[in-house]
């Protein structure tokens, strides 16, 4: 395995040798790194492998690759088409988020996720676990995951009625002004909306809603300003539920 990147000419290029597998934080922070590419002997990407490479802007990830740790590409600067093949089993959680990715494709071979309106779906639970400046969320999407548009929202986003629940940090920092949440959803995580441009918030069932031990007033939910302001902000550290 590759335990420790060697950057060169501001590119890493990976996999001679042995080697199957880049380790945990292996090009953590490398301020360096623009471009990043791996042989097709590598399976498995570590978690937080290119974690805050801020200026990482290219990628290509082999047809090899069965394993995209968590964080592995969080809060880079990677642009365009994200492409992953039909031999990737896993990918963590926040793999891609605070990217730049703009279009999303996954092999329609692959037995664990598919890509539907630039998003990519668990097939086992219908859950988005990523999205990006051009997504629109399919109509049969049963949850957001965590982390699933932070920083990198389309400018308007609509959440299908098949939607029960929204992961924590799911639209943090996301640039859309309004939002309606169905009365399918009954749980919103821990700052799912915080640092948004939120400035209205539609609820289409006001009532039961909870933020933390907090129970929220089904006439202030009703005001979509107070709503936003709830989501944003105020209740935002926060897990919400409704009964």
């Amino acid at each position: 395995s590759i335990s420790k990147g060697i950057i060169d000419n501001n590119q890493s290029s990976l996999g001679a040798g042995s080697s199957t597998s880049i380790e945990n934080d292996a090009f953590r922070g490398c301020l360096k790194l623009s471009t990043f590419s791996l042989s097709d002997c590598i399976t498995s990407i570590g978690s937080g492998v290119c974690f805050d490479c801020v200026r990482l802007t290219s990628l290509a990830i082999p047809d090899s690759v069965t394993f995209i740790g968590g964080w592995a590409f969080y809060h880079t600067g990677i642009t365009g088409a994200l492409t992953i093949s039909a031999n990737v089993t896993y990918i963590g959680e926040g793999a891609f988020s605070r990217s730049r990715i703009t279009a999303i494709t996954i092999n329609e071979n692959n037995s664990a996720y598919y890509s539907q309106g630039n998003c990519i779906i668990r097939k086992s639970d219908k859950s988005l676990i990523l999205g990006c400046k051009n997504s629109v969320i399919p109509a049969d999407v049963t949850s957001i995951g965590n982390y699933a548009f932070t920083s990198n929202s389309p400018t308007s986003i609509t959440i299908p009625n098949t939607v029960t629940s929204i992961g924590i940090y799911a639209f943090d920092g996301c640039s859309f002004t309004s939002v309606t949440i169905p009365s399918s959803v009954t749980s919103i995580g821990w700052s799912a909306f915080y640092g948004s441009s939120l400035t209205s918030a539609t609820f289409a069932n006001t009532s039961g809603w909870r933020a933390g031990e907090t129970n929220l007033s089904s006439s202030s939910l009703a005001n979509t300003s107070t709503a936003a302001t709830y989501l944003k902000s105020t209740y935002s550290r926060s897990n919400w539920s409704r009964s």
